[in-house]
Protein backbone atom coordinates (compact mmCIF):
# COMPACT_ATOMS: atom_id res chain seq x y z
CA UNK A 1 0.00 0.00 0.00
CA UNK A 2 1.43 3.39 -1.00
CA UNK A 3 0.52 6.94 0.03
CA UNK A 4 -1.93 7.31 -2.85
CA UNK A 5 -3.76 4.19 -1.66
CA UNK A 6 -3.98 5.66 1.83
CA UNK A 7 -5.29 8.96 0.53
CA UNK A 8 -7.94 7.12 -1.46
CA UNK A 9 -8.89 4.96 1.51
CA UNK A 10 -9.36 7.94 3.80
CA UNK A 11 -11.07 10.30 1.38
CA UNK A 12 -13.40 7.91 -0.43
CA UNK A 13 -14.94 6.32 2.63
CA UNK A 14 -18.49 7.12 3.62
CA UNK A 15 -18.75 6.41 7.34
CA UNK A 16 -22.52 6.57 7.23
CA UNK A 17 -23.41 3.96 4.65
CA UNK A 18 -26.82 2.37 4.68
CA UNK A 19 -26.00 -1.02 6.15
CA UNK A 20 -24.93 -4.46 5.01
CA UNK A 21 -24.48 -5.53 1.42
CA UNK A 22 -23.32 -8.76 -0.20
CA UNK A 23 -19.77 -7.50 0.17
CA UNK A 24 -19.59 -6.91 3.91
CA UNK A 25 -16.02 -5.72 3.78
CA UNK A 26 -16.74 -2.94 1.34
CA UNK A 27 -19.65 -1.65 3.42
CA UNK A 28 -17.61 -1.85 6.58
CA UNK A 29 -14.79 0.21 5.20
CA UNK A 30 -17.25 2.62 3.59
CA UNK A 31 -18.89 3.00 7.00
CA UNK A 32 -16.10 3.98 9.26
CA UNK A 33 -13.25 6.21 8.23
CA UNK A 34 -14.50 9.50 9.62
CA UNK A 35 -14.82 10.11 13.34
CA UNK A 36 -17.97 11.24 15.05
CA UNK A 37 -17.80 14.16 17.46
CA UNK A 38 -20.57 14.34 20.08
CA UNK A 39 -22.79 17.33 19.47
CA UNK A 40 -26.49 18.08 19.85
CA UNK A 41 -28.45 17.22 16.73
CA UNK A 42 -31.96 16.37 15.72
CA UNK A 43 -30.90 13.61 13.36
CA UNK A 44 -27.84 11.59 12.50
CA UNK A 45 -26.69 14.43 10.31
CA UNK A 46 -23.45 12.70 9.46
CA UNK A 47 -25.40 10.18 7.40
CA UNK A 48 -24.68 11.41 3.91
CA UNK A 49 -27.42 11.17 1.32
CA UNK A 50 -26.83 8.40 -1.18
CA UNK A 51 -27.05 10.44 -4.34
CA UNK A 52 -23.74 11.22 -5.98
CA UNK A 53 -23.62 14.94 -5.56
CA UNK A 54 -24.09 15.17 -1.87
CA UNK A 55 -20.94 16.74 -0.96
CA UNK A 56 -20.44 18.26 2.31
CA UNK A 57 -20.63 21.75 3.40
CA UNK A 58 -19.05 25.02 3.26
CA UNK A 59 -19.00 27.44 6.09
CA UNK A 60 -16.27 28.33 8.42
CA UNK A 61 -17.51 29.69 11.72
CA UNK A 62 -16.10 32.42 13.88
CA UNK A 63 -15.28 30.44 16.96
CA UNK A 64 -13.31 31.03 20.09
CA UNK A 65 -10.44 28.60 19.62
CA UNK A 66 -7.70 28.11 22.18
CA UNK A 67 -4.18 29.26 21.51
CA UNK A 68 -3.20 25.65 20.85
CA UNK A 69 -4.75 25.86 17.42
CA UNK A 70 -2.77 28.68 15.85
CA UNK A 71 0.08 30.94 16.92
CA UNK A 72 -2.17 33.99 16.71
CA UNK A 73 -3.48 33.03 20.17
CA UNK A 74 -0.34 31.25 21.31
CA UNK A 75 3.02 32.88 20.52
CA UNK A 76 4.83 29.71 21.55
CA UNK A 77 3.14 27.59 18.88
CA UNK A 78 5.52 26.02 16.30
CA UNK A 79 6.13 28.39 13.41
CA UNK A 80 6.57 25.60 10.80
CA UNK A 81 3.14 24.16 11.66
CA UNK A 82 1.53 27.54 11.23
CA UNK A 83 3.36 28.15 7.97
CA UNK A 84 2.18 24.87 6.45
CA UNK A 85 -1.42 25.39 7.52
CA UNK A 86 -1.29 28.95 6.23
CA UNK A 87 -0.12 27.71 2.83
CA UNK A 88 -3.38 25.84 2.30
CA UNK A 89 -5.37 28.91 3.33
CA UNK A 90 -3.42 31.10 0.93
CA UNK A 91 -4.11 28.92 -2.12
CA UNK A 92 -7.75 27.97 -1.57
CA UNK A 93 -11.03 29.88 -1.25
CA UNK A 94 -11.83 30.88 2.32
CA UNK A 95 -15.34 31.36 3.72
CA UNK A 96 -16.56 32.22 7.19
CA UNK A 97 -19.94 32.01 8.92
CA UNK A 98 -20.74 33.83 12.12
CA UNK A 99 -22.47 32.57 15.28
CA UNK A 100 -24.37 30.43 16.15
CA UNK A 101 -22.30 28.12 13.93
CA UNK A 102 -19.28 26.40 15.47
CA UNK A 103 -16.65 24.15 13.92
CA UNK A 104 -16.68 20.71 15.54
CA UNK A 105 -14.46 18.42 13.46
CA UNK A 106 -12.41 17.75 10.34
CA UNK A 107 -14.25 15.25 8.14
CA UNK A 108 -11.53 14.68 5.53
CA UNK A 109 -7.89 15.62 6.21
CA UNK A 110 -6.68 18.76 4.46
CA UNK A 111 -4.09 18.38 1.74
CA UNK A 112 -3.23 20.12 -1.50
CA UNK A 113 -6.28 18.38 -3.00
CA UNK A 114 -8.86 19.65 -0.52
CA UNK A 115 -10.42 18.85 2.83
CA UNK A 116 -13.60 19.00 4.87
CA UNK A 117 -14.81 20.89 7.93
CA UNK A 118 -18.01 20.16 9.85
CA UNK A 119 -20.05 22.75 11.75
CA UNK A 120 -23.10 22.82 14.00
CA UNK A 121 -25.48 25.39 15.43
CA UNK A 122 -26.46 22.94 18.14
CA UNK A 123 -29.40 21.58 16.15
CA UNK A 124 -28.31 21.25 12.53
CA UNK A 125 -25.08 20.38 10.79
CA UNK A 126 -23.42 21.98 7.79
CA UNK A 127 -20.32 20.77 5.97
CA UNK A 128 -17.69 22.63 4.05
CA UNK A 129 -15.81 20.64 1.47
CA UNK A 130 -12.91 21.72 -0.72
CA UNK A 131 -12.65 19.33 -3.65
CA UNK A 132 -10.15 18.91 -6.52
CA UNK A 133 -11.23 20.78 -9.62
CA UNK A 134 -11.47 17.62 -11.72
CA UNK A 135 -14.54 16.62 -9.67
CA UNK A 136 -16.46 19.78 -10.50
CA UNK A 137 -18.34 18.18 -13.39
CA UNK A 138 -19.63 15.42 -11.12
CA UNK A 139 -20.99 17.77 -8.47
CA UNK A 140 -22.30 20.57 -10.66
CA UNK A 141 -23.46 18.88 -13.87
CA UNK A 142 -23.56 15.07 -13.75
CA UNK A 143 -26.19 14.87 -11.02
CA UNK A 144 -29.08 12.52 -10.52
CA UNK A 145 -32.38 14.07 -11.66
CA UNK A 146 -34.81 15.44 -9.12
CA UNK A 147 -35.11 18.61 -7.13
CA UNK A 148 -34.85 22.13 -8.40
CA UNK A 149 -31.73 23.92 -9.51
CA UNK A 150 -30.93 27.59 -9.89
CA UNK A 151 -28.05 30.04 -10.03
CA UNK A 152 -27.43 32.16 -6.93
CA UNK A 153 -25.07 35.02 -6.19
CA UNK A 154 -23.03 34.40 -3.05
CA UNK A 155 -19.97 36.37 -1.99
CA UNK A 156 -19.74 37.88 -5.44
CA UNK A 157 -19.60 34.44 -7.05
CA UNK A 158 -22.26 32.84 -9.23
CA UNK A 159 -22.87 29.43 -7.67
CA UNK A 160 -25.34 26.62 -8.33
CA UNK A 161 -27.99 25.87 -5.73
CA UNK A 162 -29.52 22.38 -5.79
CA UNK A 163 -32.38 20.83 -3.88
CA UNK A 164 -31.48 17.32 -2.87
CA UNK A 165 -33.53 14.75 -4.80
CA UNK A 166 -33.51 12.29 -1.89
CA UNK A 167 -34.96 14.70 0.68
CA UNK A 168 -36.53 18.07 0.11
CA UNK A 169 -35.04 19.83 3.13
CA UNK A 170 -31.47 19.16 2.01
CA UNK A 171 -29.75 21.86 -0.05
CA UNK A 172 -26.36 22.02 -1.73
CA UNK A 173 -24.51 25.01 -3.16
CA UNK A 174 -21.61 24.37 -5.52
CA UNK A 175 -19.18 27.23 -6.05
CA UNK A 176 -17.09 27.63 -9.21
CA UNK A 177 -13.52 26.36 -9.43
CA UNK A 178 -10.88 28.67 -7.99
CA UNK A 179 -7.31 27.59 -8.64
CA UNK A 180 -7.05 23.86 -8.00
CA UNK A 181 -10.21 23.38 -5.93
CA UNK A 182 -13.87 24.25 -5.65
CA UNK A 183 -16.15 24.47 -2.62
CA UNK A 184 -19.58 23.05 -1.93
CA UNK A 185 -21.95 23.64 0.99
CA UNK A 186 -24.47 21.08 2.15
CA UNK A 187 -27.01 21.33 4.93
CA UNK A 188 -30.50 20.22 5.90
CA UNK A 189 -31.69 23.23 7.89
CA UNK A 190 -35.41 22.54 7.86
CA UNK A 191 -36.38 24.84 5.02
CA UNK A 192 -35.06 26.55 1.93
CA UNK A 193 -35.45 29.90 3.68
CA UNK A 194 -33.22 28.82 6.55
CA UNK A 195 -30.62 27.51 4.13
CA UNK A 196 -30.61 30.77 2.17
CA UNK A 197 -30.30 32.71 5.42
CA UNK A 198 -27.15 30.73 6.15
CA UNK A 199 -25.78 31.52 2.70
CA UNK A 200 -26.45 35.23 3.21
CA UNK A 201 -24.33 35.17 6.37
CA UNK A 202 -21.22 33.86 4.63
CA UNK A 203 -18.18 36.13 4.67
CA UNK A 204 -14.67 36.00 3.23
CA UNK A 205 -12.20 36.10 6.15
CA UNK A 206 -8.54 36.93 6.17
CA UNK A 207 -6.11 34.04 6.55
CA UNK A 208 -5.65 34.35 10.30
CA UNK A 209 -9.41 34.41 10.93
CA UNK A 210 -9.90 31.39 8.70
CA UNK A 211 -7.19 29.44 10.53
CA UNK A 212 -8.64 30.46 13.89
CA UNK A 213 -11.90 28.76 12.89
CA UNK A 214 -10.24 25.34 12.78
CA UNK A 215 -11.89 23.04 15.35
CA UNK A 216 -10.07 22.27 18.56
CA UNK A 217 -9.66 18.67 17.35
CA UNK A 218 -7.47 19.74 14.42
CA UNK A 219 -3.92 18.39 14.25
CA UNK A 220 -1.74 20.85 12.38
CA UNK A 221 1.33 19.66 10.45
CA UNK A 222 3.79 20.63 13.18
CA UNK A 223 2.05 18.28 15.63
CA UNK A 224 1.63 15.43 13.16
CA UNK A 225 4.73 13.41 14.12
CA UNK A 226 3.86 13.69 17.82
CA UNK A 227 0.35 12.33 17.25
CA UNK A 228 1.76 9.53 15.06
CA UNK A 229 4.09 8.55 17.91
CA UNK A 230 1.16 8.52 20.33
CA UNK A 231 -0.88 6.38 17.93
CA UNK A 232 1.98 3.86 17.70
CA UNK A 233 2.28 3.43 21.47
CA UNK A 234 1.90 -0.21 22.42
CA UNK A 235 1.77 -1.45 18.82
CA UNK A 236 4.41 -4.04 17.85
CA UNK A 237 6.09 -2.98 14.61
CA UNK A 238 7.33 -5.37 11.91
CA UNK A 239 11.06 -5.66 11.23
CA UNK A 240 12.33 -2.88 8.97
CA UNK A 241 9.05 -0.97 9.34
CA UNK A 242 9.51 2.50 7.87
CA UNK A 243 8.05 5.20 10.08
CA UNK A 244 9.37 8.06 8.00
CA UNK A 245 6.42 8.10 5.61
CA UNK A 246 4.00 8.33 8.54
CA UNK A 247 5.90 11.18 10.17
CA UNK A 248 6.07 13.12 6.91
CA UNK A 249 2.35 12.77 6.09
CA UNK A 250 1.68 16.32 7.24
CA UNK A 251 -1.88 17.14 6.27
CA UNK A 252 -4.18 19.15 8.54
CA UNK A 253 -6.07 16.26 10.09
CA UNK A 254 -7.37 14.91 13.40
CA UNK A 255 -6.41 12.02 15.69
CA UNK A 256 -8.98 9.67 14.23
CA UNK A 257 -7.79 10.14 10.65
CA UNK A 258 -4.17 9.75 11.73
CA UNK A 259 -5.16 6.58 13.58
CA UNK A 260 -6.65 5.20 10.37
CA UNK A 261 -3.44 5.78 8.44
CA UNK A 262 -1.14 4.46 11.18
CA UNK A 263 -3.05 1.26 11.88
CA UNK A 264 -3.51 0.58 8.17
CA UNK A 265 0.24 0.82 7.54
CA UNK A 266 1.10 -1.42 10.48
CA UNK A 267 -1.54 -4.05 9.80
CA UNK A 268 -0.72 -4.23 6.09
CA UNK A 269 2.99 -4.69 6.90
CA UNK A 270 2.25 -7.55 9.31
CA UNK A 271 -0.18 -9.14 6.85
CA UNK A 272 2.48 -8.96 4.16
CA UNK A 273 4.99 -10.71 6.44
CA UNK A 274 2.43 -13.38 7.39
CA UNK A 275 1.49 -14.01 3.77
CA UNK A 276 5.11 -14.18 2.56
CA UNK A 277 6.23 -16.39 5.44
CA UNK A 278 3.30 -18.76 5.02
CA UNK A 279 4.06 -19.25 1.33
CA UNK A 280 7.72 -19.89 2.13
CA UNK A 281 7.00 -22.30 4.96
CA UNK A 282 8.66 -19.94 7.43
CA UNK A 283 6.88 -20.91 10.64
CA UNK A 284 8.83 -18.42 12.75
CA UNK A 285 7.80 -15.54 10.50
CA UNK A 286 4.18 -16.72 10.52
CA UNK A 287 4.20 -17.00 14.29
CA UNK A 288 5.71 -13.56 14.77
CA UNK A 289 3.08 -11.94 12.55
CA UNK A 290 0.19 -13.80 14.17
CA UNK A 291 1.40 -12.85 17.66
CA UNK A 292 1.67 -9.20 16.70
CA UNK A 293 -1.74 -9.06 15.03
CA UNK A 294 -3.19 -10.86 18.02
CA UNK A 295 -2.50 -7.80 20.16
CA UNK A 296 -4.65 -5.49 17.99
CA UNK A 297 -7.64 -5.60 20.30
CA UNK A 298 -5.55 -3.94 23.00
CA UNK A 299 -4.00 -1.18 20.85
CA UNK A 300 -4.63 2.10 22.67
CA UNK A 301 -5.37 4.09 19.54
CA UNK A 302 -8.05 1.60 18.43
CA UNK A 303 -9.70 1.65 21.85
CA UNK A 304 -9.73 5.44 21.66
CA UNK A 305 -11.16 5.40 18.14
CA UNK A 306 -13.82 2.87 19.12
CA UNK A 307 -15.59 5.63 21.07
CA UNK A 308 -15.84 7.74 17.91
CA UNK A 309 -16.34 5.42 14.97
CA UNK A 310 -16.12 1.94 13.52
CA UNK A 311 -12.58 1.74 12.16
CA UNK A 312 -11.38 -0.63 14.92
CA UNK A 313 -13.97 -3.19 13.81
CA UNK A 314 -12.49 -3.08 10.33
CA UNK A 315 -8.98 -3.69 11.69
CA UNK A 316 -10.14 -6.55 13.90
CA UNK A 317 -11.96 -8.17 10.98
CA UNK A 318 -8.48 -8.57 9.49
CA UNK A 319 -6.36 -9.34 12.53
CA UNK A 320 -8.64 -11.87 14.25
CA UNK A 321 -8.76 -14.51 11.47
CA UNK A 322 -4.99 -14.42 11.05
CA UNK A 323 -4.14 -14.39 14.76
CA UNK A 324 -6.73 -16.92 15.89
CA UNK A 325 -7.18 -19.23 12.90
CA UNK A 326 -4.10 -18.63 10.74
CA UNK A 327 -6.39 -18.02 7.76
CA UNK A 328 -6.76 -15.35 5.13
CA UNK A 329 -9.26 -12.64 6.18
CA UNK A 330 -11.37 -12.92 3.05
CA UNK A 331 -13.86 -10.23 4.00
CA UNK A 332 -11.55 -7.72 5.60
CA UNK A 333 -8.72 -6.87 3.25
CA UNK A 334 -10.83 -5.83 0.28
CA UNK A 335 -11.25 -2.32 1.59
CA UNK A 336 -7.61 -1.75 2.60
CA UNK A 337 -5.75 -2.68 -0.57
CA UNK A 338 -3.21 -4.65 1.48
Amino acid sequence: MNDNDLDLLVTRADPFGAGPSPDAATDLFEEIITSKAPTPRTRDSRRRPIYIAVAVAVVVAIVAVTGAVIPGGNPAAPVPAYAEAREFAEHNPRMLLGPPWKAIDIGTPFSAHGGELIFTDGKHEVRINWRPKDQYQIYSVDRLPGGKEESVKVLGRTAKLFEGPARKDNWITVFPVEGETFVDIQGALGSEAAYREMLAALRIPDIDSWLAAMPASAVLPGDHAKVVAEALEGIPLPPRFNRDALDKKADVSNRYQIGVVVTTKVVCAWVDQWRTAKRAGDQAGVGEARAALGTARSWKILLEMQREGGWPRAIWSITDPIAKQNRWPYDGLAGMNC
